[in-house]
């Protein structure tokens, strides 16, 4: 009977020791996985050596030269726990392989982010802000407050700022821009680029970032490296990445021929108000007792007839005007008439050959010595082509925000996908892999402590990990947003809000529970945080009250503090970013936005939207 037990505990013996050489070779593959070279070989090497041990003890007792006394308890433990460190190392293997494809996903993803950021046709900038953002806290630390007049009276102090500002990439589009051979022209410190009138907007910037502002648009003028200066709008945008860098996304548009129409344009009014000056061009009198309208030859080339086969009086002018503008027109000279005060007016004229022309008319009224009226006079102008400029600038304008919310919804769209891979594919392994440790922990006695300890300790880990994988996801996009809908997920955040901060939140929902489409959810669910982060960061307040309410086709938010206020100068002011940010996701779906407040009695923003597109 003895000699059975021995058999079977060299038997036992001989598994475990193939089973911890499996260990270990599944230890050396996951260093090709993890990288972690270091870890996994001394894990490895360790485990190689506990079975290149038992081993020599296993040849020992085949060959008769070792003898122990039977004990099979003690091996079929050692059993186990060979066999714990193969299905541990088994079962871990995918958390890491599923960390491994996440993180080449999330490669991927900048990938094509990188693509999108290469090809757009809009020229584009990724800036390093980190240094100058260290310089200007310490300014702030030295006592400067007042940064306008400190960069007025210190003007070489903008030329050290520009040199803090790394320029870490630039596309296609901004190489075109300023004709570069190469990225490696740009790359570097932001004067190379720079022109004098350059310096004003950039100070402009720094007076923005300096206090805390995160988006700053304006028109400048740079110089490309053929010597040419070209226009530009620019609209800036700074955020904190992962790393605690600060970067920013800066995105132009070469508004030179626009520009130089304008400027042109304004050129040619000049002269031709000298012009109409000097030799009267363009000008015009209407004599009113006899109805007779008097006009030089440049006035009948602007009407498109011909003076010879054209009456010219009101009536016959009336003619002219767009029906859309005739009333408008009539109703402002009677008023003129009645006040004889110098006016401005513009309104449209139609031609004979249907052509709509855009005038500016510019008039006085003529008095006689009794005071009755007795003629209008004054000039016109054709300013169809500044209109056209006008019109395609804000085009341009309207470009920008289009291209802002695209690259605002391609994130949203990858948070969702990265988190929601997170959180499917590795929450569900790990939570597999709790519950089968708690499987094994109830079939080991309590006599095995080394295992149970050992199991515990696996067990504590991959608690911390869940809870990280969690934290990431909910980092990215809450699930629950996705899942339950903007009520729940607006609940979950006026809670977490009131546990972050300790500012209390009265969250009223009429009806208690609906849905929106995944959009406008996710404008909402944006806005209603941002309110929420504007308070933490600005108001001072103690309560927060919202409310969310859909009705008549319609869903408005409404979020109100009781903390220091907002004045009409920061609520209309252009450098109020947060807010802008606010109108143009609104404006996306043609909706209203309202923010109102005074000092000491705290801010209130209503936004409202329609649940379904305008048609």
């Amino acid at each position: 009977m003895q000699e059975e037990v021995i058999m079977i505990q060299v038997l036992i013996l001989g598994i475990s020791i193939l089973l911890q050489f499996t260990a270990a070779i599944l230890a050396l593959r996951l260093i090709r996985v993890t990288g972690k070279q270091r870890a996994w070989g001394l894990i490895a090497l360790a485990v190689f050596f506990m079975g290149v041990r038992r081993s020599i003890t296993f040849f020992r007792l085949i060959s008769g030269d070792l003898t122990l006394p039977p004990d099979l308890l003690a091996e079929t433990v050692a059993l186990v726990i060979s066999i714990l460190m193969v299905l541990g190392i088994a079962w871990i293997a995918p958390i890491f392989y599923a960390i491994k494809n996440s993180t080449e996903a999330l490669f991927e993803s900048k990938t094509r982010y990188q693509k999108l950021f290469n090809d757009s046709p809009v020229p584009l900038w990724e800036e390093d802000f980190s240094d100058l953002y260290a310089y200007l806290v310490e300014l702030k630390k030295k006592g400067i407050r007042d940064f306008r007049a400190y960069f007025d009276k210190n003007p070489d102090e903008l030329r050290i700022c520009a040199q803090k500002v790394n320029i870490n990439n630039v596309n296609q589009a901004t190489l075109e821009l300023l004709q570069a051979k190469n990225k490696e022209q740009l790359l570097g410190n932001l004067d190379k680029v720079f022109v004098e009138k350059s310096w004003d907007v950039f100070k402009e910037e720094l007076i923005a970032i300096a206090a805390g502002e995160l988006e700053f648009e304006a028109e400048a003028e740079v110089k490309t490296f053929t010597g040419e200066t070209r226009h530009i709008f620019l609209r800036l945008k700074i955020e904190k990445d992962q790393q605690g860098s600060i970067r920013a996304l800066l995105a132009t548009n070469d508004i030179t021929k626009s520009k130089q129409a304008e400027e042109a344009l304004q050129e040619n009014v000049t002269n031709l108000a000298r012009a109409e000056e000097i030799a009267e061009i363009g000008n015009w009198n209407w004599d009113i007792p006899l109805n007779k309208i008097t006009w030089s030859d440049q006035y009948y080339r602007m009407l498109g007839v011909d003076r010879k086969k054209f009456t010219a009086n009101y009536d016959a002018y009336l003619n002219c005007i767009h029906p859309d503008d005739l009333e408008f027109f009539k109703n402002t000279t009677a008023r003129v008439l009645k006040e004889k005060k110098p006016y401005r007016i513009e309104y449209r004229i139609v031609r004979p050959n249907n052509d709509v022309r855009v005038i500016h008319e510019r008039g006085e009224v003529g008095v006689d010595t009794n005071g009755t009226v007795v003629n209008l006079f004054g000039t016109a102008q054709d300013i169809t082509e500044r209109k056209h400029i006008e019109d395609e600038l804000k085009k341009s304008r309207q470009q920008l925000r289009d291209l802002s919310a695209h690259i605002q919804s391609s994130i949203e769209e990858e948070r969702t996908r990265i988190a929601r891979e997170i959180h499917d594919e590795l929450g569900q392994s790990l939570t597999a892999l709790k519950m089968d440790l708690f499987w094994l922990t109830k079939r080991l006695s309590k006599n095995q402590k080394t295992a149970l300890e050992k199991i515990h300790s696996m067990s504590a880990l991959i608690d911390v990990t869940i809870e990280s994988v969690q934290k990431i996801s909910t980092a990215l996009r809450p699930s629950i947003l996705d899942d339950l809908g903007l009520v729940a997920a607006m609940q979950w955040q006026a809670e977490e809000f009131q546990k972050r901060t300790g500012i209390h939140c009265d969250l009223n929902i009429k009806p208690e529970d609906f849905f929106l489409d995944t959009d406008r959810t996710t404008t909402i669910f944006r806005i209603f945080q941002e309110t929420l982060t504007n308070i933490i960061r600005h108001a001072q307040a103690t309560r927060v009250e919202v409310n969310l309410e859909r009705k008549n086709g319609t869903v408005s938010l409404r979020v109100k503090d009781n903390g220091i206020g907002i004045s009409d100068k920061e609520i209309t002011g252009s450098k109020s970013f947060g807010l802008i940010g606010i109108r143009e996701r609104v404006n996306a779906w043609v909706g209203d936005v309202n923010v109102s407040g005074s000092p000491k009695k705290g801010t209130t923003v209503t936004i409202c939207i329609p649940v379904e597109n305008p048609s």
